[in-house]
């Protein structure tokens, strides 16, 4: 899959932007800084339990075939196989769906991201950046979705973990190649597997393993652990060239500061017309419009566009690109865009 979307709410979307990396002393963000929270801690708490309880119950019956039960020693050992060590962010094949909006998306008034994985594996195999040397690896799967009542797992590898569990006291007290694989193995499985509920959601993994100390916050009265992950803003850019190419006009609709106009300005440099338009409304009424926002609550709103708006209100040589809608209605508003990009007032160059 190369076009995977992530979505999220308005004040995650502000924070990546927020504490985005600044590269080379200059003032333009390159990559848009994500969080991956550990496997353990996602949303539905239960998943790593139910794959160890499918891989437990097959295993089992493999054993009981070979008239060798697994004691509770055994079973342990399988706990400890299927403990993943893994940081997540989660993705969706769905460019525009309802229900992820509902569910991920701040109910309709959040953010969808597009992701270009061509793009991002091509930055990460060749980077020369200390940040992503072989402390960490990186995967983008898709999730297994499973009835736990059905599991179907590969025959060749239950038979596997069966012959190990069951003979590992005559194996040498050194781990060997086949334990290793076998760990491999459970865990690539462990770390996609998914209750077939969730099914309609498509979901797709960009997978992260580390030595790295985590960070921690706390969430729900849980404390959770998270690594900071920075995807190139060129994997964004990718899909909008795509479209670009194939006939399409395409609108990035966005919080896209000066400071984030870098690669925009190498689109124009490899030929493409790019058009920077600001929409700005007064401060009074840009409040008035956060405030009616019925996801947020009033105190994050009026912080979180106070900040946003101290920093759109003085864009030096940007401010004529700005199309001020304190008074305007949506068509007006439309309107003047049209008239921005017939003029050819707010190209980059």
């Amino acid at each position: 899959m190369d076009k995977l979307y992530h979505y999220t709410s308005i004040e995650t979307l502000y924070n990546m932007l927020e504490k985005s990396i600044i590269s080379d002393k200059d003032t333009q963000v390159r990559y848009l800084n994500m969080w991956a929270t550990h496997i353990k801690y996602l949303n539905d708490e239960t998943e790593r339990e139910l794959f160890t309880d499918a891989l437990k119950k097959t295993v089992s019956i493999y054993a009981q075939e070979h008239n060798t039960p697994l004691d509770n020693e055994q079973l342990k050992e399988l706990d400890i196989l299927c403990d993943v060590d893994s940081y997540i962010i989660s993705l969706s094949e769905h460019q525009d769906d309802l229900n992820m909006w509902r569910g991920y998306g701040g109910n309709g008034v959040g953010a969808n991201i597009e992701f270009d994985f061509n793009n991002i594996s091509a930055f990460y195999s060749t980077s020369k950046s200390n940040q992503f040397k072989m402390e960490r690896t990186y995967d983008a799967k898709e999730c297994n979705y499973f009835q736990p009542e059905e599991c179907k797992i590969d025959k060749s590898l239950v038979e596997r973990v069966g012959y190990y569990l069951l003979h590992k006291k005559k194996i040498k007290n050194s781990i060997n190649s086949d334990e290793i694989k076998i760990m491999r193995d459970i865990q690539d499985l462990a770390t996609v597997a998914k209750h077939i509920a969730y099914i309609s959601e498509k979901e797709w993994r960009f997978i992260c393993k580390t030595s790295s100390i985590p960070k921690h916050i706390m969430s729900k009265g849980i404390i959770k652990p998270y690594i900071e992950f920075s995807i190139p803003i060129e994997a964004f850019l990718e899909a909008a060239k795509r479209y670009a190419r194939g006939g399409y006009d395409v609108i990035v609709d966005g919080i896209v500061g000066p400071w984030f106009l870098e690669p925009w300005k190498a689109l124009v440099r490899e030929h493409y017309e790019v058009h920077y338009i600001i929409l700005r409304a007064s401060k009074e009424e840009t409040l008035k419009r956060a405030v009616e926002r019925s996801k947020l609550d009033r105190k994050t709103n009026i912080e979180l566009v106070e900040t946003m708006w101290e920093q759109f209100c003085n864009l030096g040589i940007y401010e004529s690109n700005v199309v001020d809608t304190t008074n305007y209605s949506i068509q007006e508003t439309v309107s003047a865009v049209q008239e921005k990009i017939a003029s050819r007032a707010a190209l980059l160059s």
